[in-house]
């Protein structure tokens, strides 16, 4: 008996998967579970907002895995730090396993697009700022224009 795990079934050979009696598939979790995958892993003390986990877990679409593997990195980067677990540790993690996967993160899209706004408006890229981004592109007005002199 074999067991076999992989999350790139499509990359393994046809001739090799017909020799395989019993192929059982994973779906990755909805959105809902990813984000209480999210809650479980992550330290009761961290500083990561209710909102900006919650457009992590809409945004990025990682395995439960994954998820873990990204937690437990942003808590050993906040012990290398000697802080606690807040969204930009959290976001480098999360970074860190889509360049496992081989894949870019969806979330920089909006990182980028909030560094942009906050250098219109004169601010920092906050948390709030992000779920600000992340709202007007759902709703589809997230323009920004830089203001005329």
């Amino acid at each position: 008996i074999v067991l076999l795990t992989t999350n790139l079934a499509d990359n393994i050979d046809s001739a090799f998967q017909r020799r395989m009696d019993v192929v059982v598939d994973f779906s990755l979790p909805d959105e809902a579970a990813r984000q209480a995958i999210w809650q479980q892993h992550l330290p009761p003390e961290h500083q990561v907002p209710g909102d900006w986990l919650q457009q992590l877990a809409w945004r990025c679409k990682l395995s439960g895995g994954q998820i873990r593997n990204a937690a437990q990195h942003a808590q050993l980067l906040a012990l290398a730090n000697e802080g606690v677990v807040e969204h930009s540790r959290l976001l480098t993690a999360v970074q860190r396993e889509y360049r496992k996967a081989g894949a870019v993160c969806p979330y920089l899209d909006l990182e980028v697009m909030a560094a942009r706004v906050a250098g219109v408006r004169g601010a920092a890229v906050t948390p709030f700022l992000l779920a600000d981004v992340a709202a007007r592109i759902a709703a589809g007005s997230a323009s920004y224009e830089q203001p005329q002199n």
